[in-house]
């Protein structure tokens, strides 16, 4: 009988112990984007979605942070599922899971060629871009 009650206190004992010993600070609690990856592509130029400069950031229960870039993840970690047509303008989602429980979700625009070129200053010789004002 005193065995009995002396391995059940050593039992509570032992799982005290161990249950004191979790630090739900670690805890993560949310996932963020730390560095956006590229948003626009040129189409008919881009062939694949590009998450080379992208991070993401876990945040944990007691506000810690770590970022980590995409390149460097596993793929075992991360599940890219979009359905970008590089060949034909538009703005297309795109979800990024990590782990089975965390989702990043952003928009790309795909966008044509001419327009690029306009909007970064890189003008087409063979096109006329001179504005005709009425007098």
């Amino acid at each position: 009988m005193i065995k009995k009650r002396i391995l059940i206190i050593l039992c509570l004992f032992f799982v005290v112990i161990f249950v004191s010993g979790c630090d739900y600070s670690i805890r993560q609690v949310a996932i963020e984007f730390g560095q956006f990856p590229r948003v626009v592509y040129i189409a008919g130029v881009d062939t694949e979605l590009d998450l080379s400069d992208a991070t993401y950031v876990n945040i944990h229960a007691d506000g810690k942070r770590n970022e980590f870039p995409f390149p460097e993840l596993p793929t075992r970690w991360i599940t890219v599922e979009h359905n970008i047509d590089f060949s034909t303008t538009g703005i297309y989602e795109v979800e990024i899971f990590l782990h089975p429980d965390w989702v990043l979700t952003f928009f790309v625009q795909v966008i044509d060629e001419k327009i690029f070129r306009e909007l970064s200053g890189i003008y087409d010789e063979n096109c006329d871009y001179t504005v005709n004002e009425e007098e």
